[in-house]
């Protein structure tokens, strides 16, 4: 499986640079629950940081594994591009006020 992960490096690298040329970047990030392997008897919650990069070019989308999702660690996905970033109310995202737009609001499933 992880071969198949170096394999698919390139094809990430080009989505990040076009979400990244974006004008507008919408992010939010989800948690995933993982089996801890050898144990199998515990799991653990980490993060889906999904970003969708709109721009005249059409749309990109990014999924990016987080162990967490600690200001530092969501702070490396800001400031590699000059677009405007949506996102929810996540206390992670305070430090980007300036290009920040409103708030992304978050509905219940029906």
């Amino acid at each position: 499986l992880l071969s198949y992960g170096n394999l698919l490096q390139p094809l990430g690298s080009v989505l990040e640079k076009a979400v990244n040329a974006s004008s507008l970047i919408n992010m939010d990030e989800t948690p995933v629950t993982v089996l801890d392997l050898p144990t199998s008897q515990v799991s653990k919650t980490h993060f889906m940081l999904v970003r969708v990069g709109s721009g005249s070019r059409g749309k990109a989308v990014l999924f990016t594994f987080l162990p967490e999702r600690k200001n530092e660690t969501l702070a490396r996905y800001f400031g590699a591009s000059e677009a405007w970033y949506m996102t929810d109310g996540l206390k992670g995202y305070t430090h980007i006020y300036d290009i920040l737009m409103p708030l992304w609001r978050h509905y219940p499933v029906i």
